[in-house]
């Protein structure tokens, strides 16, 4: 039963290309700092209550930003009561580099694999992924 359900898991595979404005310093592993610029960029374009936490927000089960990010359990859902979230149905393949800093004449390529029904929300993350990607390092380095 389950390798039926699989019949229809589709994985989409993206290369992201970004150019940095200034040098920026990134960490050794840059997967959490990309996965970082990735749910800040996504939050800032589809989040309609722009609470800090998603856990009480009453659109919470139909969110884009929270569907990807904090991926729930949903109700109903044999594991429901045993979990506080699903995997996350994405996969960051961080640049395979020791390089930590990129300036605007180095770019950075980076993966993302995204699983399923979250290949749907591609264009809420590209909307924003090049201004907010910015304030969001902008923010880090504070």
């Amino acid at each position: 039963m389950i390798l039926n359900s699989l019949n229809h898991l589709y994985l989409h595979k993206y290369r992201i290309n970004l150019k940095p404005r200034d040098t920026i310093h990134l960490p050794s592993y840059k997967g959490s700092a990309l996965r970082g610029i990735f749910g800040y960029a996504l939050r800032r374009a589809v989040c309609a209550s722009k609470s800090s936490e998603c856990d009480d927000c009453m659109l919470r089960l139909k969110c884009v930003y929270s569907s990807i990010m904090e991926s729930p359990v949903p109700e109903g859902h044999p594991y429901y009561r045993k979990y506080r979230s699903a995997p996350h149905p994405y996969v960051i393949v961080p640049p395979l580099t020791g390089r930590q800093y990129f300036t605007p004449d180095d770019p950075l390529f980076f993966e993302i694999v995204l699983i399923g029904k979250a290949d749907e929300y591609l264009p809420y993350f590209c909307l924003h992924l090049h201004r907010d990607g910015q304030d969001w390092y902008r923010e880090k380095q504070r």
